[in-house]
């Protein structure tokens, strides 16, 4: 590994594996200092003997050439920018985000990126009317209308609450299912079920459990957490499947994994220190570092979500302090104080 030292982070990577590249190299040690209060900062590398001469090609390499990266994924990152356009009144119709999508770097490089940008746009169009997040103007049945160049379109309350929250648009449904789901039977009485549904996503996609510490932990819930566990659909007949093997329902993989982050988050909230907590939950105090400031950051992200819609005016008042709780232990446990 090497690891680059600044003066307000450090940061280990396997260049071996995924050798680090100069643009990264120099996004980490920009970062050096404190933004407004210093006019300079330092960068130490941390290598290996053998690793001298890979750091010095990688110190001293030519920056790369830029890339868009607008057509990857299935045109997700295309179909963020036209809502946006949309959102800020810059585009009314189709017609105008094609305007828009000629002036990008992507349209610029389309024939070295082999990218057809008229069907790039049908694709993101496409992800943002099968989400719902974008709509005619006109009130009509859009299983029975084509959508032309010129068909005004507006975002959607969604696609405005995705905006505003600045969430993934692959994931806006999903968070808008959960939260109004939980909304007629949320559990005030333990913080356990607003940690669950600001648990990142993502992390809980990528997470590795310890199935026996998961039985140890959820046998030793008192009842308020062990009622938001029978919410979300882990009973005890499942946690005993997950541990004997006998296996559990698919669908509840990713609230399974969602569920044992927020356990931890749960310590963190009650003042549980990071080593203890990456001891007890079997995880590295990196993941639980980073569980910790993505948490906060997410949760913030839901907070401004919930904010335009209406009926989770409940949500808006509750998470308000809550984000602020989550933000001052994720800067303690930067300090190393939790």
């Amino acid at each position: 590994e090497i690891s680059c030292v600044t003066g307000v982070q450090t940061c280990a990577l396997p260049i071996w594996r995924n050798r680090l590249s100069h643009t990264q190299y120099k996004q980490m040690t920009g970062r050096a200092g404190r933004a407004g209060l210093d006019t300079k900062g330092e960068s130490f590398l941390m290598i290996q003997n053998n690793q001298v001469r890979m750091v010095e090609d990688v110190v001293t390499a030519p920056v790369e050439h830029c890339i868009s990266s607008l057509h990857k994924e299935g045109s997700s990152g295309l179909a963020a920018l036209v809502l946006n356009c949309l959102f800020l009144g810059l585009v009314d119709t189709p017609q105008d985000a094609r305007d828009i999508l000629h002036l990008t770097l992507m349209n610029i490089q389309a024939k070295k990126l082999g990218v057809e940008p008229d069907k790039a746009l049908e694709c993101a169009l496409d992800i943002l009317f099968s989400n719902n997040l974008v709509t005619t103007k006109e009130e009509s049945d859009l299983t029975q209308q084509k959508v032309e160049l010129s068909t005004p379109i507006k975002p959607t309350r969604l696609g405005r609450a995705a905006i505003q929250g600045n969430i993934n648009l692959q994931i806006a449904g999903r968070l808008f299912s959960d939260l109004s789901s939980a909304r007629p039977r949320l559990a005030v009485d333990t913080c356990l079920h607003l940690l669950f549904l600001v648990t990142p996503y993502d992390l809980a996609d990528s997470i590795n459990y310890s199935t026996s510490v998961y039985h140890k932990v959820y046998f030793s819930l008192p009842e308020s957490d062990l009622a938001v566990a029978h919410f979300v659909g882990i009973t005890e007949s499942v946690i005993v499947g997950l541990t004997t093997g006998r296996g559990f329902p698919k669908a509840l993989k990713p609230v399974l994994s969602r569920f044992y982050l927020a356990l931890a988050l749960l310590d963190l909230w009650q003042a549980a220190p990071i080593h203890e907590v990456a001891h007890k939950f079997n995880l590295s105090r990196g993941e639980v570092q980073n569980l910790m400031n993505s948490a906060a950051s997410f949760a913030s992200s839901v907070l401004h979500f919930s904010q335009e819609i209406e009926e989770f005016w409940a949500y808006q008042e509750l998470l308000e302090p809550f984000v602020k709780r989550l933000a001052q232990i994720g800067r303690a446990s930067c300090r190393g104080r939790v």
